[in-house]
């Protein structure tokens, strides 16, 4: 059976934003350890986040 890490919630350092009042979240998985990091929907890190993956903004 796969085992999948907890995730560890992380606040933007430029919102702000945490689980309670991000709207927005990007996600971040390497060496078995997944992190979120939650945003404003108009956070400017959350926007490059898109961009950098080739997501419509």
């Amino acid at each position: 059976m796969l085992e999948f890490p907890k995730p560890r919630a992380l606040v933007c350092s430029y919102c702000q934003a945490g689980p309670k009042d991000g709207t927005a979240r990007t996600l971040s998985a390497e060496a078995g350890m997944l992190t979120v990091t939650w945003h404003t929907a108009s956070c400017p890190h959350y926007m490059a986040d898109r961009i950098l993956a080739d997501k419509r903004i």
